[in-house]
Formats: structure tokens, sequence, C-alpha cells
């Protein structure tokens, strides 16, 4: 493509590209690049001519080669923009002399160019990244990242190893802010230009004018952070819970100043601290065992020693310990209860157990005796009451937090005083931990108080509530409960699956008979025809579903398989009226002129032929479909569909 002079100022230009645009620029215009957005390249002499893939559709992108001060591109920026130099790498790329020369090299192995550095002295290593910064000057940015991450990772190998708990957690949060900086800096926006139609966003609504961010860079450097400090964990495993609790609640922080759509992206970096905090949490909780299973061994040992009159010289470290120190570092940092809102994931990964959780407690309550009752947590007192306020978005938060960490370790009795007396204050969400908790125990009596309780608070039970308490009361013994609540998600929303649960708790035939007809009839009101018609035919009251079903204008579009599974089994003994309310979706799919509405009355004379054909009426469906044809005559899309599907 290029030859000559031109191929020769094409690649300097390549290799001066950030004198013009910027290391920004140059780092999203070799992103566009490999991501393959250059379309169409055209060359005449010193001018490129070619097509870019952008955010909101096609750019004309034109290069100067002999003078870059006159290319141009049709995009909002203002400048030599990311597509220009998508266009000077595509270009270069397709450059003979740099195809050739890229051929010499195709799948060269990594590990061989490691190798191959790892023989050089220190100058001819700064010599061979000087070349190839000057060939490649858009890897400057990429070298400096790797840079700014091998420092970081190397300083917390070597600084935390001899660093006390309470040290490191200082360490940790100066680093974390430091990496969270770096970040912020590959955080790329595409700033709103009015006037320029960007079509949708990613979730197919139109484009309301926000600014467009690419946060993948910052977030795999978070993520590569959080990966060094899992891997320390086989050396430093608390130096590493340390790091990644302090990141998690960091990284947190620092989204949460991002508009909306960043937080989007910037989400995978908070779940990829969490989940390595916990996978390094397992690891100490495992610690913890072994270290309780070598005290035990050792407390033989030392009573031994004791009776003998030996001196026994006590650890003052161990995993524990150190865990419970760094916990008792998140309780100093918390100045206030809104401030533990902040670790709460955190503390959930690293309490160990009921005892730990206990001595958190304890530690939080030197600072704020009222603890979970601080005034930060409850809403504005009203008059002069003297009732405990009652808790705000926060508190309540905090409190089913509290109480799932209770349950989780064991502190019954701890979840319970925490939410007693504050019948109408909490979230039924909390009670039905509390109640599941208790059913799982066999401490039933408690598992129904707190189940009926949490269904209290649910201002719009559904269903699924119903059912839940239902096994609540099942688990309990208390079969009668159960079936009514079972009821109660028959009635708060229908289905034949629950109406067949309902039907197995009734004993007699004549109750349940009297029992589906007032179902059914509340079904009716509900326009949940074709169930309660499938409920009346199963009691055997055919008559009456088949009333409800004449008195009802179902239409053909409602898509109601219970309707489609009453009129299968009515086809046998009533197919007349089957027939005649698959003739009556027929008419409405057709009278809606439509080839789509055409295709719908298709499959409705699909089952149509069907209920004749049990009948043994094949004539009457000959005559039918003739008579059809000829009073839709004109309607040759509807012709057509009928002769498609093999139905005339």
């Amino acid at each position: 493509m290029t030859r000559g002079a031109g191929g020769e100022r094409l690649r300097a230009l390549r290799r001066d590209m950030e004198m013009w645009v910027g290391p920004r620029v140059l780092h999203r215009g070799w992103a566009y690049y490999e991501e393959g957005r250059v379309l169409h390249i055209e060359m005449q002499g010193d001018t490129i001519e070619a097509t870019v893939h952008g955010h909101s559709g096609a750019y004309n992108t034109r290069v100067d080669i002999a003078n870059f001060e006159r290319s141009t591109c049709d995009c909002p920026f203002d400048g030599f923009c990311k597509h220009m130099v998508a266009v000077v790498f595509a270009a270069a790329e397709d450059d003979p002399a740099s195809v050739q020369a890229a051929g010499a090299y195709e799948g060269v192995n990594p590990e061989d160019v490691i190798e191959a550095l790892s023989a050089l002295n220190e100058q001819q290593l700064r010599d061979v990244v000087a070349l190839s910064l000057r060939d490649r000057p858009d890897w400057a940015r990429h070298m400096k990242i790797s840079l700014d991450r091998w420092e970081s990772t190397q300083s917390a190998r070597t600084l935390t190893r001899t660093m006390k708990v309470e040290e490191a957690a200082v360490y940790f949060t100066t680093q974390v802010k430091q990496i969270l900086e770096q970040a912020e800096g590959l955080c790329e926006v595409e700033e709103w230009e009015p006037g320029i139609d960007r079509g949708y966003d990613r979730w197919g609504d139109l484009d309301d004018g926000d600014d467009r961010w690419d946060c993948r860079e910052a977030v795999r450097h978070v993520q590569h952070w959080c990966d060094e400090l899992e891997e320390l964990a086989r050396d430093a495993l608390i130096p590493a819970l340390i790091g990644l609790g302090v990141t998690a609640v960091l990284v947190s922080q620092w989204i949460s100043r991002f508009p909306e759509e960043a937080q989007f992206e910037l989400d995978g970096a908070h779940d990829r601290s969490l989940a390595a905090l916990e996978r390094v949490a397992a690891l100490v909780r495992r610690q913890v065992q072994a270290e309780a299973g070598a005290d035990a061994r050792g407390a033989v040992e030392t009573a031994s020693m004791r009776r003998q009159g030996q001196p026994v010289v006590q650890p003052e470290t161990g995993v524990r310990r150190q865990v419970i120190r760094f916990t008792d570092w998140i309780a100093g940092q918390c100045a206030d209860m809104l401030d533990l809102v902040d670790w709460t994931d955190v503390l959930s990964s690293c309490t160990l157990d009921g005892a730990h959780l206990r001595q958190f407690k304890a530690r939080m309550q030197q600072k704020r005796p009222d603890f979970l009752s601080s005034g930060e947590l409850c809403a504005p007192a009203e008059g002069l009451s003297s009732a405990p306020r009652p808790w705000n978005d926060s508190g309540r938060d905090l409190i089913e937090w509290w109480c799932t960490l209770c349950i989780r370790n064991g502190e019954m009795d701890e979840a319970e005083a925490t939410v007693d007396g504050r019948w109408s204050d909490v979230r039924s969400s909390t009670v039905r931990r509390l109640a599941e908790a208790f059913s799982a125990i066999d401490q039933h009596e408690k598992a129904v108080r707190y189940g009926e309780w949490a269904l209290r608070l649910d201002p719009r039970p559904g269903a699924d509530a119903h059912e839940w308490l239902a096994r609540i009361y099942e688990a309990a013994g208390l079969g009668h409960r159960a079936a009514a609540s079972r009821e109660n998600a028959l009635l708060a929303s229908p289905t034949w699956a629950r109406f067949q649960a309902c039907l197995k708790d009734i004993g007699t035939d004549d109750l349940r008979r009297e029992k589906t007809r007032l179902w059914a009839d509340a079904v009716r009101r509900a326009w949940r025809i074709g169930l309660a018609c499938r409920m009346l035919w199963e009691i055997g009251d055919e008559e009456e579903a088949w009333r409800v079903l004449e008195n009802a204008h179902i239409s053909a579009y409602a898509r109601d398989d219970d309707l489609l599974a009453f009129l299968h089994n009515a086809t046998a003994s009533h197919p007349a009226r089957c027939i005649s309310v698959y003739q009556r979706f027929v008419d409405e799919c057709i009278g809606r002129k439509s080839r789509s509405a055409y295709q719908d009355a298709i499959r409705w004379m699909r089952l149509l032929r069907e209920v004749y054909m049990k009948a043994g009426w094949r004539r009457d469906w000959t005559a039918y479909m003739e008579n059809l044809l000829e009073q839709y005559h004109r309607y040759r899309a509807l012709k057509d569909e009928i002769h498609r599907a093999g139905l005339a």
C-alpha cells in the first residue's frame, strides 16, 4: 500500500504520534485500532481516507501523512482525535514493509523474550526499552502502568511482613489511595457534545446526553492489585487480609464519587476485592482452627511442664489475635455508627465466631455505649415520647447486618435482643432470617412467632411469603395453619400448582367442591378465567365451568395456558363448545388485518382442526375452511398463510 518516501513518512508519523495527540488520545486510538474499528482504508499519495466505527456510528477520517495538521475527521471532537490515530496505526499495519517485518516475528513466545531480556545487563536492557518506546510510543503508558503495579506489589511484599497489625492497616490505607488515584487517571470520558445524535445507550434507551465513561482499564488496575494481595496471602496471611479489607472499603467509597454510568463499570473492581477478601478470610479461618487444635495439644504439655516446675512461655502472637486486633482497629476508625456501614462487608468476612463478635461489640461500646441505638441511626424524636426512637434506613441496614452476623455465628440470644421490643421498627427480611434460623435448630415456637411477625411487617405479602410461612408451620407440626397459609398464597397469586396443593389439604370431597367453588369465584373476579374453568372442571362441575367461560370476554391474545388446558380436557365431551371458542379466536385475529395477526389465526386454526378431527367431523372442518376462504377471499396475505400451513 505504501512504498518509498510515503511509507517512510507513515512509519515516522506512527512513531511520533504522541507529539501530535498526547498520551490519552494516543491510548484511545490504539484501542480503536486493536478493536478493529477501522473499517475501510484507501490511500492516494500522502492522503489516507478511512471509515472508523465510533460510539455513534461511522466517522469519515482523512489523514495527511506529509502534513498531519491538515488531517480531518467529522466526529464532534475538536482537534486531532483518536479516530485519526487508529487510521495511522491501521495504515502502518498494511504497509508492506511493516507486514514483512511482522511476519518474521509472528508467533513469538513471551517466555522466550523474557529469557532473552534476562541475559542483558542493566545498560543493555535500558537501551532495548528506549528503542521499543521510540518505535511504539503508545507503549509508554502501558509500561508506566506496569511499573506502578510492580512497585506497589514489591513494597507490599517487603514492608508488611514485619509490620504490626495497626501499622499494616495504616500502610495499606495510604497505598490503596495511591492505587485508586492511578486508577482514576485510567478512566476515560467522552464528553457530551450538544446537537450530536449518539443513538441508544447500553439498555436500549435513547441517549440522554450524559458523558460516556470507559473504566475498563481502571477496573483492571484495581483487580490486578487485588490479585497480588491474594497472592501475598501465601507468605503473609494477615497482611493480605488487612490489605484486601482496606481495599474493599476504599474502593466502595471511591466508586460512590463517580456518575452512575461509571459506577456500573467500576463495580467490577469492588466485586473482585470482596471475592478475594472472602477467599483469604477462608484461609484465615482454617489457620485459626489449626491453631486451636495446636493450642489444645499445647495445653496438655503446658500442664505437664508446670507440674514438673519448668518455666512456661506463652506465645505473644497468633492468627486469631491478629484478626481481632484488625477488627479492633476497624472499630477505632468508626467515629460514629454511620461509619460502621462502610465496614460491614469486611467484618462479615473477618468475624471468626461468636466470641469474636461479642468482643467486637464490647470494643465498639467503649466509644458508643448505646451501640445500635445510637442517635445517628434513629429518626428524629417526635414530641415528648419516652419510647425508643425508630431506626432510620441506615439503622435498619445495620440491624439486618448485625442480626445476620449473629445468626451465622450462633449468637441467637444477641440477635433476639437486638430486635425484641422494636416489633414495628425492623424490616420483614430481618425477622424472616430469625424465623428460619430458629426453625433450623428446631426451636419451632420461636420460629412461628418470628415468622408471623415477619408477615405482619410486610405491607403487601405475596404468594411466596405465604408459602414460606406455610413451611415454617409445617416444620412446627401445625398442619392446619400451614393449610391456611397455602390458601392465602393461592388467593394472592392463583396458579394451578397452588390450587393442587390446596386440594391436598382438604379431606372430604364435599368440602373440596365447596372450597373450590369459592376459590374459582375469587379467581374469576381476578380475571383468571381459564384457571377458574380448569378448577371447576377438576371437581366435575363442567356446566359451571362453561358458564363462566361463555359469560366472559376472553381475547385470543390472552395467552392463557390454563384456558388451553381446560379446552384440551373438554374436547372429548364438549367438542361443539370448544369449536365455538376457537372460531371466535380465529375471527378476532383475522379482524386485526396484519400479517402477524394472520399467523396467530393459523395457530388457533390448527387447534380448531384438531378438535374437528377428534370429534370425527372431517366434513364439517372442510366446510368451515371453504366458508372462511370465501368470506375472506380478498385477503390475499391470509390465504397465503393458510396455504403455507397446509390448512386449505
